[in-house]
């Protein structure tokens, strides 16, 4: 079978090009309103209510989304379907979602990024990265504390630290992790950890691995959950792993067989 090695975090984050408005907030119930097209313009008082002092615009808001199957879309669709029944029954999460008519799609966290700065009164869901490396606005997340949180590598470490004790064991049933809408004062709600996929035996006719080229690859993966490795992750806009799931990967990869014997001490 697979192991689950979690590698680094990430947070997505919810763009906007708001012409004259640099500082948004929105909570996950709102949010989820204006993707199904429940709400359709800026000042609706839905948005109103979480900006007390803001001048919104009556303007028209154009939501991006990716046209690919997209790792973000799942992450950022599965926010929802936590947050808001309504778009968990009609939605769901997945990579691709049947998003409502006159959702503006493109492909990549680069596409949506460059829609959103290229389309005025746009909203939209990107990597935090892709946010930061082109200078684009994205709202303060309500949190489940009911904490207004700006995506950071710092509050994005504070939303796995929320979860790690919950986590399973590496060779354990990782079908319904998540660190979405994580609790903590200063969590960001939308973070995922991503993943390192391996067979816990590596002696095995899909791989044809022989046993040389097993051990680089868990010397590999030790140096990756580890400082030297995750010192990669910050200027990369990615969050390091927290201390307590570097331990879990480390008694994964003690785990990892090869033709039944371990291949660590």
């Amino acid at each position: 079978g697979l192991v689950h090695i979690p590698e680094t975090l990430g947070a997505v984050v919810v763009a906007f090009n708001l012409p004259g408005v640099t500082s948004l907030k929105l909570d996950g119930d709102t949010t989820a309103k204006i993707f199904m097209k429940n709400i359709t313009v800026w000042n609706d008082p839905a948005i109103a209510a979480l900006n007390p002092g803001a001048t919104l615009p009556d303007e028209s808001i154009a939501t991006v989304v990716r046209s690919d199957s997209s790792g973000t879309t799942f992450v950022f669709t599965g926010y929802l379907a936590i947050v808001s029944p309504v778009f968990e029954e009609l939605y769901g999460q997945g990579k691709t979602v049947a998003w409502p008519n006159g959702t503006l799609a493109q492909s990549g966290n680069s596409g949506v990024a460059q829609a959103i700065q290229g389309t005025s009164y746009s909203i939209g869901y990107i990597e935090l990265a892709y946010a930061l490396e082109n200078d684009i606005s994205f709202a303060q997340m309500k949190n489940h504390d009911g904490q207004f949180i700006t995506a950071s590598l710092e509050t994005t470490a504070a939303a796995a630290a929320a979860a790690v004790p919950t986590l399973p064991a590496g060779d354990g049933d990782w079908s319904e992790v998540h660190v979405l809408d994580a609790t903590g004062a200063d969590s960001y709600p939308i973070v995922t950890f991503t993943y390192i996929l391996i067979y816990k035996e590596l002696y095995n006719e899909d791989t044809k691995m022989n046993k040389t080229a097993a051990e680089t690859l868990l010397d590999f993966l030790w140096w990756a959950v580890h400082d030297d490795g995750q010192a990669f992750a910050t200027p990369l806009q990615y969050a390091p792993l927290p201390d307590a799931v570097v331990e879990l990967n480390e008694e994964t990869l003690r785990s990892i067989t090869y033709n039944g014997d371990p291949l660590m001490d």
